[in-house]
C-alpha cells in the first residue's frame, strides 16, 4: 500500500464511521417514531371527558365537557375550550350525531354511564371505518421497517469496514526498522 492509498483511506474512514453512526441513530429514531405512531392509532377514536380548563390529553381526537356535553378542543398548553368533535374518518353527519348525543345526555352533568354510552356510539361508528384512516405511506410499521433496515445496513457496513482493515493489517508487510 503506497502513501497515497493510506492518505485516501485515512480520510475515508472517519466519513464512513460518521455515516454508520448516523445510520444507527436514524434507524433507532425511525423505529421509535413508528412505534409511537402505531400507539396513537389505538387512541384515534377515544373520547376524553373533562371540564373546561382541565388538563387534557392532546393526542386524543375528541374531548367532551362533562358539565355541558359540548365538544371541546385541547391546546398544546393542555388547556381545553369549546370546539367541535373531529374524529378521523367520521363524516359531518356522524360527528353531528355524536355531538347531539353528548349535548342531549349532558343537559345536566354527564354520568359515568352516559360517558360510556357516548364512547359506545363512537366505537359503533368507528367499527365501520378502515383501520388506518388518514394514514398512508411511510407511517407506523412501514417507518419501523425502514428504521430496522437502516440499523442493519449500518451494522453490516461497520462489520465490513472492520473486516477490510483487519485483512489489510494481516496482509501488510512487516515494518522494517532502519
Amino acid at each position: 500500500m503506497n502513501s497515497t492509498d493510506r492518505r485516501t483511506t485515512s480520510r475515508l474512514v472517519p466519513l464512513l464511521v460518521i455515516a454508520i453512526i448516523v445510520g444507527y441513530i436514524a434507524g433507532i429514531g425511525l423505529v421509535i417514531a413508528g412505534g409511537a405512531q402505531k400507539s396513537k392509532l389505538g387512541n384515534q377514536y377515544k373520547v376524553q371527558f373533562l371540564s373546561e380548563g382541565d388538563t387534557c390529553t392532546e393526542s386524543l381526537p375528541a374531548h367532551i365537557d362533562i358539565k355541558t356535553g359540548k365538544p371541546m378542543d385541547c391546546t398544546s398548553l393542555d388547556y381545553s375550550f369549546v370546539s367541535d368533535v373531529d374524529l378521523p374518518g367520521f363524516s359531518d353527519s356522524e360527528s353531528d350525531r355524536i355531538t347531539g348525543l353528548a349535548a342531549t345526555l349532558g343537559a345536566g352533568e354527564l354520568t359515568k354511564d352516559e360517558q360510556r354510552q357516548i364512547q359506545a356510539e363512537v366505537d359503533k361508528v368507528a367499527a365501520t371505518k378502515p383501520e388506518k384512516v388518514h394514514y398512508s405511506g411511510l407511517w407506523g410499521t412501514n417507518l419501523q421497517f425502514v428504521g430496522i433496515a437502516l440499523f442493519v445496513l449500518g451494522l453490516l457496513a461497520g462489520v465490513a469496514i472492520w473486516l477490510v482493515f483487519r485483512r489489510r493489517k494481516r496482509l501488510a508487510p512487516p515494518a522494517t526498522v532502519a
